[in-house]
This record gives structure tokens, C-alpha cells and sequence, in this order.
């Protein structure tokens, strides 16, 4: 995968001077990097914060959720706002800082996350992550999350290894109980990330009509 740990793309990135967007608190003068969510001791959280709105069955209502977010000073703890007004004062105050520079100078990569864009809310990160972690926890696929890592955050992914469908296929299918009157087919959904989706295995009497 060309925008996941371990590709060839980020052993090139990992080579040479690397340098990140980020963004100054307009209180304290920090510049910090945009977390997305960094943990203090105090079990408090920098960067990208929002409230839990939940709807009557105590699912997580997305829309109004997202409708909250704010972000917050690692430092100071302040919060930067939702607004138009506030981030772009986040673009025009922001600057590159070198984060990796005993790299190869003949290597230089620049990297900012999506949302630096000032005409792009923070509801609209927010909304994108919490869609991706129900999706992931509904289906156990990482598309949309790998998608919100690598296209908004602008970070290499790190995928989850994959089952070994040899074993998985060997434990569920018994292939010795069948004698030449059946056929086995397996078929594979494959998408254009390279992962596998989905798999099965069928048996049919080849005499079936």
C-alpha cells in the first residue's frame, strides 16, 4: 500500500528532512503540531476535542457531534473555535517546522493534514472520523479509516495485520469429506487497495442441474 508504515513511499519519506504544519496558539504562542488527539496525565485531551451528543438509543448522533468540535492548546488549554474567523487565523499564523532533520538532505518532504485549509471545518474532520470508527467497529474494515488517516490527516497508516485466510479456510472447510462428485470453488473479493474482503468457499454437485 503506497500511504501505509512500512511502504516503500514512507522508507523513502523516513530517509530525509521532514518538515510539518503546524499551528500557533493565539494565547500562549505554542506551536504545536495538530494532534488529533494526544492524552495529558490528567486524562484530558490536546487537539481535536468535541462533546457526545447522543440520540434515543444512545448511539452517537454524528451530525450534532461533529457541530462541537473544537480545537485545544496542548499547552494552555485553550480553545480555538469553529469559526471562519479562527481558522484562518490558524493558516496565516502556521509555519513548517523541520520535525526530522538528521535526515537526507536530498529527501525533503513537507507534510500538513486536510484541514488546514481554512474553508474546511473542524465538524467536517470530526464527522469523517466518527463515520470511519463506526464503520470499522460494524464491519471490522478499515477502508474509511485508512482513507481518514491518509487523505485527512495526512499520516501513513498503520494497517492491522491480516488473518491468515489459509487457516481460517482449513479450520471452517473440511475439503477431505468431499469425493469427486463435488466441486470446490472459492472465490475472493479483492478491492483496489490490494486487501481482501471477503471470502467463500462453496461445494456443487457437479451432477446438479
Amino acid at each position: 500500500f503506497p500511504v501505509t508504515i512500512g511502504s516503500e513511499w514512507e522508507e523513502i519519506y523516513a530517509k530525509g528532512l521532514i518538515y510539518e504544519w503546524q499551528w500557533l496558539c493565539p494565547k500562549c504562542n505554542t506551536r504545536q503540531p495538530f494532534y488529533w488527539s494526544k492524552q495529558r496525565s490528567d486524562g484530558s485531551y490536546a487537539g481535536f476535542n468535541w462533546d457526545t451528543v447522543l440520540n434515543p438509543d444512545e448511539s452517537t448522533n454524528i451530525a450534532e457531534s461533529s457541530k462541537t468540535t473544537w480545537l485545544e492548546c496542548d499547552c494552555c488549554h485553550h480553545k480555538v473555535h469553529d469559526t471562519p474567523a479562527e481558522r484562518h487565523h490558524l493558516n496565516s499564523t502556521g509555519d513548517y517546522v523541520c520535525v526530522k532533520a538528521d535526515g537526507d538532505p536530498q529527501v525533503v518532504s513537507f507534510t500538513a493534514p486536510n484541514f488546514v485549509n481554512p474553508n474546511l471545518s473542524f465538524a467536517y474532520a470530526s464527522a469523517q472520523y466518527m463515520v470511519a470508527r463506526k464503520m470499522k467497529k460494524l464491519t471490522g474494515l478499515d477502508e474509511q479509516m485508512y482513507n481518514f488517516v491518509t487523505q485527512i490527516l495526512g499520516k501513513f497508516y498503520h494497517r492491522e495485520l491480516e488473518a491468515d485466510l489459509s487457516k481460517i479456510i482449513t479450520e471452517t472447510y473440511d475439503k477431505d469429506n468431499l469425493n469427486n462428485d463435488w466441486l470446490p470453488i472459492m472465490t475472493v473479493d479483492v478491492q483496489r487497495t490490494g486487501n481482501v474482503k471477503y471470502w467463500v468457499v462453496r461445494a456443487w454437485y457437479r451432477d446438479w442441474e
